[in-house]
């Protein structure tokens, strides 16, 4: 288990937990301080007992934890569904794999460009899918895939 694991699960069994609103709650301290280094996610520190310095913990990995338990031992990764990686509230956080994740993170569409395209397209007439792959760039397949619900599989975001 890597260092940032095992800090992670030492955080969670003294009581660190990521709130619904994904705020986390400290042992000593009720909302702990969140800072944005040279990544894009929100992360606190930590000093374990065994640890010369502090160790980072990514809150969302935290989240990924406290909601899944040990999911880096089944190979997945803790993912954004809404692609904000600062919004970690609980219902936003969920385990994919790691294409899943390349797939997502490289997509040109949004949730909100998802619902347009499908509810154009069950609304509209003959040649939509092509407009619609005109309008975004890619190919008519590539939309029929996304109203067939093949390679976008509908999410639901509380």
């Amino acid at each position: 288990m890597s260092q940032q694991n095992r800090a992670i699960v030492w955080a969670y069994e003294k009581g660190y937990r990521v709130q619904e609103d994904g705020a986390v709650k400290g042992i000593k301290v009720d909302t702990m301080s969140l800072y944005c280094a040279d990544t894009k996610y929100l992360r606190f520190n930590v000093l374990p007992p065994w640890a010369k310095h502090k160790i980072h913990i990514k809150v969302h990995r935290l989240a990924g934890y406290q909601k899944f338990g040990k999911f880096w031992d089944k190979g997945l990764e803790v993912d954004h569904i809404n692609n904000d990686t600062k919004d970690n509230r609980l219902c936003n956080i969920r385990v994919i794999t790691h294409a899943e994740n390349v797939r997502k993170s490289s997509s040109p569409f949004t949730w909100d460009d998802i619902r347009y395209i499908r509810f154009t397209a069950h609304r509209g007439s003959r040649g939509t899918a092509r407009r619609l792959a005109e309008e975004y760039g890619v190919t008519p397949t590539c939309i029929y895939g996304i109203i067939n619900e093949r390679t976008w599989k509908p999410e639901k975001i509380a």
